[in-house]
């Protein structure tokens, strides 16, 4: 999966979740994690390999940020805080079937 983002905050406290159902399996803070900044277009890169997901920013592998999760993933979600975060926006979603 990929796609682009700009989100503007006070205090970061935003994150990209994968679930199984309502149970999360694995997410990571976009600030603390990812490295994403106030108010700059990102191009994100979530690419899974078996149990394990591993996180591209603008080009960047982050293979020190990958993910393992037991079980399986069905959603995703962006999570922020509205008192937070003032401005999200995100385009170019694409997903690949693995």
């Amino acid at each position: 999966m990929e796609f682009d983002i700009n989100y503007n905050y006070s205090t970061s406290f935003s994150s990209i979740r994968y679930y199984d159902g309502s149970t999360g399996k694995t997410s990571w803070d976009m600030l603390n994690e990812l490295g994403l900044i106030s108010g700059n277009w990102y191009h994100i890169k979530l690419e899974r390999n078996g149990n394990t997901i591993t996180p591209t920013v603008d080009g960047v592998t982050l293979t020190n940020r990958a993910k393992t999760f037991t079980g399986s993933i069905n959603k995703f979600s962006i999570i922020t805080d509205n008192t937070k975060c003032t401005n999200i926006k995100y385009k170019n979603f694409i997903f690949y079937s693995i």
